[in-house]
């Protein structure tokens, strides 16, 4: 993934073919109302957001375009509009938190684990970079964080290890909890 920034409110995002087929996901698959699309432009936002030093909630509005390159790449502009100022309350369920295990078998207790415990399933990357496991869990509830202490080391988002195996682990697929 390469960002440039055109200015303090635009940003270029330039994915490769080979990226694109890590991510499982084409120009033409991408569709606003699929969820495999909104996770995909998750993770661009995010990384945006750690270059652009802000988060989303600073941003009033933020425009994704996407472009096709030829050799089946793909090129995302994403426009922030900034908030206006005044005071907002922003709802916050949970943070998304990484799990790293030692063993895809801690990894699959923990799953197994936390199925019983969730009310509302969600979907979770399982990512392998040196020879460890990680499992992200967006949106995690505070009694799944906790238990995830039995299992691994947390780390959260903010980690800097996290951007590193998204960029250079091998993606293993995506598990329900």
């Amino acid at each position: 993934m390469t960002f440039e920034a055109m200015n303090k409110n635009c940003l270029i995002v330039e994915l490769s073919a080979e990226e694109m087929e890590q991510y499982d996901i084409t120009y033409d698959t991408l569709d606003e109302k699929n969820v495999h699309t909104k996770s995909f432009i998750k993770k661009i936002l995010s990384h945006a957001c750690v270059l652009r030093e802000s988060t989303l909630s600073n941003c009033r509005k933020i425009t994704v375009e996407a472009l096709p390159v030829g050799d089946g790449g793909c090129f995302f502009i994403l426009t922030f509009a900034a908030s206006p100022k005044g005071r907002y309350r922003v709802k916050c369920h949970g943070e998304n938190v990484t799990l790293e295990a030692k063993s895809m078998d801690d990894l699959l207790d923990f799953v197994s684990a936390a199925k019983k415990k969730r009310s509302t399933p969600c979907e979770c990357e399982i990512y392998r970079c040196d020879g460890k496991y990680f499992l992200t869990v967006p949106d995690c509830p505070k009694q799944i964080s906790v238990m995830m202490r039995e299992f691994g080391i947390i780390l959260p988002e903010a980690y800097e290890r996290f951007s590193v195996f998204r960029e250079h682990g091998r993606f293993m697929g995506t598990v329900a909890i």
